[in-house]
């Protein structure tokens, strides 16, 4: 029930099991499940509790220090969030925990853009993030957001490595068509007509009732028009 995200069916089952029976995970997970369903205040009474009967579950620690920097996003006290999940990457590397922060880092930094409207270290914490972390959850979407921003400053190139990065490694189903559909136009904004060819029909193959592939169709024959090759 925690793996899939049904957290309040999860605390219910953790709070019918006896004393004697709870360990470490168990207790850990019921404090995540609270920290998820917003029950924050509940959740930091019991990771006191936890720290006292597992005074060496420093990975599980170290989530719940996770959960308060997104409780502190959620308050919309980004620099706050950022002095914690700063913290965790310095006292917890190579941890499940180092790479949730270093994501939601790049979330802090994102609401901290300069009175300019700049916000130099928000791409930074993006690009380490997504170099870093290839197997987090978070993984995609830091793709999707790198790509966009790639192609909102005109890298039509990057851009279209970084969607291909996102499609290829867990993207979600329902997001597919979309972003097939970004590298068809990162490839014709490079002119590339034969990779946007090719995506193009890969959008048409795999999703053929999908409102983009009447457009995929249409583009496929104007590229080819373009490229010469009036046969197909």
């Amino acid at each position: 029930l925690f793996k899939t995200e049904k957290y309040a069916d999860a605390l219910n089952v953790y709070r019918r099991i006896l004393p004697t029976a709870r360990n470490e995970s168990i207790a850990g997970q019921e404090v995540l499940s609270l920290y998820r369903l917003k029950r924050v205040k509940e959740a930091q009474k019991m990771v006191k509790t936890f720290k006292k009967n597992h005074k060496t579950a420093t990975d599980w620690v170290a989530l719940f220090e996770v959960e308060e920097g997104k409780y502190k996003l959620r308050l919309q006290k980004p620099k706050d969030a950022r002095k914690i999940f700063e913290k965790i990457i310095r006292n917890y590397p190579k941890s499940e925990a180092e790479a949730e922060a270093s994501y939601y880092l790049v979330r802090a930094f994102f609401l901290t853009p300069d009175k300019d409207g700049n916000n130099e270290p928000y791409f930074k914490a993006l690009v380490s993030f997504v170099e870093t972390f290839p197997r987090n959850p978070h993984w995609s979407s830091a793709n999707l957001e790198l790509a966009e921003y790639w192609e909102r400053n005109e890298e039509f190139g990057r851009a279209a490595r970084t969607y291909q990065n996102a499609l290829e490694n867990g993207l979600a189903y329902e997001k597919r068509p979309g972003v097939i559909n970004k590298i068809v136009e990162s490839y014709k904004n490079l002119k590339l007509y034969e990779q946007a060819i090719g995506y193009a029909r890969r959008l048409v193959n795999e999703f053929p009732q999908h409102k983009l592939t009447l457009e995929s169709q249409i583009d496929i024959g104007e590229m080819l028009f373009y490229k010469g090759d009036y046969r197909q």
